[in-house]
Formats: C-alpha cells, sequence, structure tokens
C-alpha cells in the first residue's frame, strides 16, 4: 500500500484555474524492476460523480512518473476532473516521457512525494524543455 500521503497546493499561474481551488494529493511507493529499484509518484485520481469529487483508492491513482537511478520516466496527463480529457495524455500520440541525466542520480531513490516532485522539477529545467521540444519535433 503506498504511503507518505502529502497534500499541495498550486499557486503557478500557469496552472489550470481548477488547479487553484483544489488540492493535489501525492504519493511515493518503492519498487522492484527488473533488477532495478524505483519510487513511484503516484497523483490521486477523482472520480466526478454529479459535479462531486470522490477520491480513488490509493492503488487506483495515476503513476505520474517512476525515479531511477539512472532515468525519470514521466506518463503526464490532463489533471482537470472537470475536463473531458481527464487522465488522458496530455501530448496526445506521446504516452511517456523518459528523462535519462548524463550521470545517474543519487544512489539513494527519493523518500517521499515532495523529495520526488522536487527532483522532477529539477530535471525539468528550460532548457532540458527546450531540447526535449527540438527531439520531438
Amino acid at each position: 500500500m503506498a504511503k507518505d500521503i502529502n497534500r499541495e497546493r498550486l499557486e503557478d499561474s500557469d496552472v489550470d484555474a481548477w488547479a487553484s481551488n483544489y488540492a493535489v494529493v501525492f504519493s511515493t511507493q518503492r519498487g522492484y524492476q527488473k533488477g532495478e529499484r524505483f519510487v513511484e509518484l503516484r497523483m490521486q485520481t477523482l472520480k466526478n460523480i454529479d459535479d462531486h469529487l470522490e477520491s480513488q483508492p490509493v492503488e487506483k491513482w495515476h503513476v505520474l512518473a517512476k525515479i531511477f537511478n539512472d532515468r525519470i520516466e514521466t506518463w503526464p496527463v490532463h489533471a482537470d476532473p472537470f475536463y473531458v480529457l481527464y487522465l488522458a495524455p496530455t501530448h496526445e500520440i506521446i504516452n511517456c516521457i523518459r528523462y535519462c541525466p548524463p550521470k545517474p542520480f543519487a544512489s539513494i531513490l527519493p523518500q517521499n512525494p515532495e523529495e520526488a516532485v522536487s527532483l522532477i522539477e529539477w530535471c525539468s529545467t528550460p532548457s532540458y524543455l527546450i531540447c526535449a521540444t527540438k527531439a520531438l519535433a
């Protein structure tokens, strides 16, 4: 079962208007896949029932990213629960984005949602996004 549930409010002006009204909840869970350790970052998913949002069980939350020692794999989705494309990939034909830094990350993987989000944000610098745009163009 996932643990370390954290509630954060998004205050970025670029975030959709709905985000300022709802707390975003993340959870981390350690895992092991093909001989590699990773930390899974999950984003709370909500079910919209007659304009009332109900949280899904943690096991059904969207896997937003998997952080390995040598890479980060992300599955960005539309996060507005009132949007018709809720949980659909944000980049339509691109489902997974993989970031592989020149050198592996520290041997200690993130311990909680705050550390996981911080690492992903650190890797998503403007220069990285420009490189990704050029590579995907």
